[in-house]
């Protein structure tokens, strides 16, 4: 029996130094990763400075930070990382000022054709009707992109029903779904999926000359390829095809993020962490 117990002990001291050798590896891996600040992008950061919050959008008085060259393109992308609350604000913001800027009214979503018509349904009621977004788009989204579905993004769409109703009706938002449909069984990458329903949508509906806003995940707004993926980004398809792809990359640093407990991962009771974030440890963007 004592050898029994010495045996157990001898696994659990192994399993225990391995543990502590792995945190203390990463530790300094880590610091090594994220190396300094380059004084460059830090001056670029501080001039290039815009701060928005829910009551304050792009359309101020003297605001002037995109440039001429930004209002020329065809597809506007904003891409994020999920589940960053303040990304809600700047995603109905620009779908804002685009809207007032250029009269871009077509906002393409991170779902499919069926949710994006209900969206539509939506904001074409008289009356503001939240249950279509509490009842059937924060269910979708819990299956499909669960750290979405906050209140921020339920107050985003109330904000965007509101909006719609001072417009008229040539410049009134409308809303694409390009996604898979859940359950399609189709061998065809997702990002595959939205260029070819984009295009049928544009083609079926003589919207060759009008401008786009999209709102996704960052992967999918990115303007070209990335080395480990076989397959091309949406906002990437897009640029290839021709058009004038203006993408804008959401990078969170010293955040938290949501991370519900429904999708699997050990968190804490708050569902919040800091993992995820651009300043490591798990990503990093340099500089």
């Amino acid at each position: 029996m004592k050898k029994v117990f010495k045996i157990i002990g001898g696994i659990l001291i192994v399993l225990l130094a391995v543990a502590i050798i792995t945190l203390v590896v990463f530790k300094v891996r880590n610091e090594m990763y994220l190396g300094s600040a380059d004084k460059d992008f830090v001056e670029y950061l501080d001039k290039n400075r815009w701060e928005l919050d829910k009551h304050r959008y792009f359309d101020e008085a003297g605001f002037d930070f995109f440039g001429d060259d930004f209002y020329k393109g065809k597809v506007f992308f904003l891409g994020e990382t999920h589940g960053y609350a303040e990304l809600q604000t700047v995603d109905k913001a620009l779908l804002f000022h685009l809207n007032r800027k250029l009269g871009t009214r077509h906002y393409i979503v991170e779902m499919d054709s069926v949710r994006g018509r209900r969206l539509n349904d939506f904001l074409g009621r008289e009356q503001k009707d939240m249950s279509i977004i509490s009842d059937e788009i924060i269910p979708y989204l819990k299956k499909r992109i669960m750290q979405q579905a906050g209140e921020e993004f339920v107050q985003k769409w109330s904000d965007i029903y509101d909006y719609n109703r001072t417009l008229p009706d040539s410049l009134r938002i409308e809303v694409l779904g390009v996604d898979k449909l859940p359950g399609d069984t189709v061998k065809m990458s997702r990002d595959s999926a939205m260029m070819a329903n984009f295009d049928r949508i544009v083609k079926d509906r003589g919207l060759q000359d009008e401008s786009f806003y999209a709102f996704f995940g960052l992967y999918h707004a990115l303007g070209e390829g990335v080395a480990q993926s076989n397959s091309d980004p949406f906002a990437a398809r897009l640029k290839k095809s021709g058009l004038d792809i203006k993408s804008i990359i959401c990078f969170n640093v010293d955040s938290e993020v949501y991370m519900p407990k429904e999708a699997g991962y050990p968190t804490p009771e708050d569902e919040k962490i800091t993992l995820l974030g651009m300043d490591g440890p798990l990503a990093l963007v340099y500089g």
